[in-house]
Parts: structure tokens; C-alpha cells; sequence
């Protein structure tokens, strides 16, 4: 179950967030070229603002799993073993309950934008589509936030040669 839940993940931070991004660019070029003729592509921006939004919390899903997001390492540096393990494992259980509580109110928003939909202003598609990518975003580092702790639970103490390899939490 695992390796499908990496899988189906791995393919949507890696290749899809990739694929979004690359979308990004182009259409963002396009209005550049087109505005530079005189021209204007009004459905651009809104398109670029809403893909970009969902590259970047794909790209924070795949930050979570490589350990990559913003952290401030002075205190798992001076830690050693059991105590930098622990202190490891308190800080996924708080971004656990971060993610977890912006994923529930991030789907009371999605039920209040299906009952009373609002539409973009220049595509007039529905905005739950819009808004449906924190919560997705935010799941998927939850999910990321769980593997970590496993891995924090089986794993050994992490000792001075791992932490000068770069294995700081």
C-alpha cells in the first residue's frame, strides 16, 4: 500500500508538477509576445495564477518528502540519538496538525463553494477548483508527514555521522 501511495504521489510532485509548470511558462510567454504585438490573451493571467497555485503546493508535498521545507537546524544539530529522534518526531506531529487543520477547513470552504458557487472573472469556471488545491496539497504533505514519522518510529537513533551527512531533521 505504501509504495502506491509513493507512486501515485511521486508521479503528481515530480511529472505532473513539472508538466503544470512548463504549462505555466508558456502561457505566461504568450501573453508577453502577445501584449509586445498589441494584443491581449485576458484569460492568461487567471489561467497561470490557478496552475502555479497548484505547482506550488505539489512542490511543497514533494519539499515535505525529501525534507526540504524551511527549517531552522540549530537545535536537531546539538541533538544526538534518542533525543534528536524525538525531537524529529515532534516536529512531523506539528506539521501533521497544521496540515490536518488546514485540509478541514480547507474542505468547509470547498461544501460552502459547491452549495453557493462563485465564478473566476475571467473564465467563469467554478472557483472550487481553485480552492481545491490547498486541501489536495495539504493532504498529500499530511500523508508525507505520516511516512516520516514511521520511518522516525522504525528507523535507529540518529547518531553524529548521520547529522554530518546532511541527515538533520
Amino acid at each position: 500500500m505504501n509504495q502506491i501511495i509513493n507512486r501515485v504521489l511521486g508521479f503528481l510532485e515530480d511529472q505532473v508538477t513539472a508538466v503544470l509548470f512548463g504549462i505555466v511558462v508558456i502561457i505566461v510567454f504568450v501573453q508577453v509576445i502577445c501584449r509586445a504585438l498589441g494584443m491581449s490573451l485576458p484569460w492568461s493571467e487567471e489561467v497561470a495564477r490557478y496552475i502555479n497555485t497548484w505547482t506550488v503546493y505539489f512542490g511543497a508535498s514533494r519539499c515535505v518528502r525529501n525534507s526540504k521545507h524551511l527549517s531552522v537546524d540549530i537545535l536537531p544539530l546539538l541533538l544526538k540519538g534518542k533525543a534528536h529522534k524525538i525531537h524529529a518526531l515532534f516536529i512531523d506531529v506539528v506539521c501533521f496538525v497544521f496540515f490536518a487543520y488546514v485540509a478541514y477547513f480547507g474542505v468547509q470552504v470547498l461544501n460552502e463553494l459547491l452549495i453557493f458557487p462563485q465564478k473566476s472573472a475571467a473564465l467563469r469556471i467554478n472557483m472550487v477548483y481553485c480552492y481545491a488545491a490547498p486541501v489536495v496539497g495539504m493532504v498529500m504533505m499530511a500523508i508525507r508527514t505520516v511516512q516520516k514519522m514511521v520511518e522516525h518510529v522504525k528507523g535507529p537513533a540518529i547518531n553524529e555521522s548521520t547529522q554530518e551527512e546532511g541527515g538533520a531533521a
